[in-house]
């Protein structure tokens, strides 16, 4: 796995995520952080096989 740290003042690399989906559970296009110029960005990641991710990230996409 290829990760990098967030360093204060330098850009995020690209995300490489290979299936998005959106809310109703469809394929999407991929979110670009380029997209977002000059705003902050909270991503909230998970895995469906996660059991902890059931417990949280499911019922946060729910709210």
């Amino acid at each position: 796995m290829n990760t990098h740290e967030g360093i204060i003042g330098q850009s995020a690399a690209e995300l490489t995520v290979v299936n998005w989906i959106d809310t109703e559970g469809r394929p999407r296009e991929a979110l670009k952080l380029g997209d977002f110029v000059d705003h902050f960005r909270v991503i909230h990641c998970f895995q469906s096989w996660c059991q902890g991710c059931h417990l949280s990230g499911f019922p946060a996409l729910k709210k």
